[in-house]
């Protein structure tokens, strides 16, 4: 005769199975599947925010998104290297102290200032995302209503994302205008030949792209890779 902890064993045994077709499934064990199944794609989508928003925000506080070395004529060094970038300016002269200083609200560019404005809109949508995604991955029951919400601020800092890359390389015609003052950034720059000037995105020599520029674009790149997968989450 079965005892009252057998039976309570046996109907635990059986409220944690079901029968489907003939056979048997664990409750408990699809439960685990499936929320393998949800956390996998989160996790990897999560690494890739990261990743992104390492890369942008690496790049922004660079010097290196343009690069080159001028030769000065007359008495005194005979060349100087310049480093410009949308906050940060560096000009290196040999024998001289490097004279590296924050651009910022003081850039000569208007274009470039919309630019990092836009920048710092991706950022912010891209680290609030990655919380939110952070918030299913310690509780899955949130994911229904965290996952639209992400989506859309996904879509958004895509737009912001697009705007602001679009707009730097459209401020390369006024970073060889005169300075207005000293230590303005994002001016003053002068092209090796003569007659060249800078244009709507092309640089004249000894200007180029430099690590900084090369550093935003994998990062926004791999934001959108990121954003084109939405779908797999």
């Amino acid at each position: 005769m079965p005892t009252a902890a057998t039976t309570n064993s046996t109907l635990t045994s059986q409220s944690s199975s079901y029968y489907k077709n003939g056979k048997m499934y664990n409750k408990k064990r699809n439960t685990e599947k499936t929320r393998l199944k949800y956390l996998l794609p989160v996790l990897v989508w999560i690494g890739f925010i990261a990743f992104s928003l390492a890369a942008v925000v690496y790049s922004l506080t660079q010097s290196t998104w343009l690069e080159g070395t001028e030769t000065l004529d007359g008495q005194g060094p005979s060349s100087v290297r310049r480093e410009v970038g949308l906050f940060v300016q560096c000009d290196y002269v040999a024998g001289e102290p490097d004279n590296c200083f924050q651009t910022g609200v003081v850039n000569n560019i208007t274009i470039w200032r919309a630019s990092a404005f836009f920048f710092a809109i991706g950022v912010f949508g891209s680290a609030l995302v990655m919380l939110m995604m952070v918030s299913v991955l310690v509780r899955i029951s949130l994911r229904s209503l965290v996952l639209p919400w992400a989506k859309f601020i996904m879509g958004v800092t895509s737009v912001a994302y697009i705007v602001a890359v679009t707009l730097f390389p459209l401020g390369f015609i006024y970073i060889d205008d005169e300075c207005a003052s000293t230590n303005e950034g994002g001016c003053g720059l002068a092209c090796s030949v003569s007659g060249n000037e800078m244009e709507y995105f092309s640089l004249c020599a000894p200007y180029k792209v430099s690590t900084g520029t090369f550093a935003m674009f994998v990062g926004v790149l791999a934001f959108f890779l990121c954003s084109s997968c939405t779908r797999c989450v």
